[in-house]
């Protein structure tokens, strides 16, 4: 009864001085877009979107077409002679994460050897060893460096241990020049470019003798 009774009593409330009484118990209500700045975001909007799909689109069939006119596609022929040769491949890669007061890099390299269109031995594989750099500014380009220096060192260990006939390196044998130290670079940056070089020099004198 005392429930019902309540509820009389405030729909007996004029409406305007019930609004505005319970408005002061109520939180803000959220900001909400202007009914026709959405209209024009979403009709709009929407129609812009379209038409620059549509044009784009369109330069790249023109492109293609282009393209088309002046590089010849030609099926790879499966030589036997050289598909007998021994060879030894590597790769490197290098995916951080960066969480803006550190940087923790992630790296890994990894050789394996092939002959007659096989895989003869288990591939070689090393992860860069766990770190925090929280004083490092050039995170990218120190990665990159390790990344470059532990493919040297996996590839340098294939070539020992399976003499092969050729070496692929997916990479550049001479140290990119914007991964040079800078006048301001960290000691243990500088440390890491010694290293790196010295790993680089080492596998091509391995190869060479």
């Amino acid at each position: 009864m005392n429930r019902e009774r309540r509820r009389k009593t405030l729909e007996a409330l004029p409406p305007a001085f019930r609004e505005t009484y319970f408005s002061l118990f109520s939180g803000p209500e959220p900001e909400t877009l202007h009914a026709d700045l959405y209209r024009m975001l979403i009709d709009e909007g929407t129609d812009i979107i379209i038409q620059q799909l549509k044009e784009y689109n369109q330069r790249r069939r023109k492109l293609l077409n282009r393209i088309r006119e002046k590089i010849e596609v030609k099926r790879v022929t499966r030589d036997e002679k050289v598909a007998n040769l021994q060879v030894v491949a590597s790769d490197a890669g290098n995916n951080g994460v960066d969480l803006r007061s550190a940087f923790i890099p992630l790296y890994a390299s990894t050789a394996l050897t092939a002959k007659g269109w096989n895989i003869i031995e288990e591939p070689i594989f090393r992860a860069g060893k766990p770190d925090v750099w929280a004083d490092e500014f050039r995170t990218q380009q120190r990665e990159s460096l390790l990344a470059f220096k532990i493919q040297c060192d996996v590839t340098e260990e294939a070539v020992e241990r399976w003499q092969p006939d050729l070496v692929l390196l997916d990479a550049s044998l001479l140290l990119n020049f914007w991964l040079l130290p800078s006048p301001d670079s960290t000691k243990e940056y500088i440390n890491d470019f010694h290293e790196a070089l010295l790993s680089s020099v080492g596998l091509l004198h391995y190869c060479y003798e």
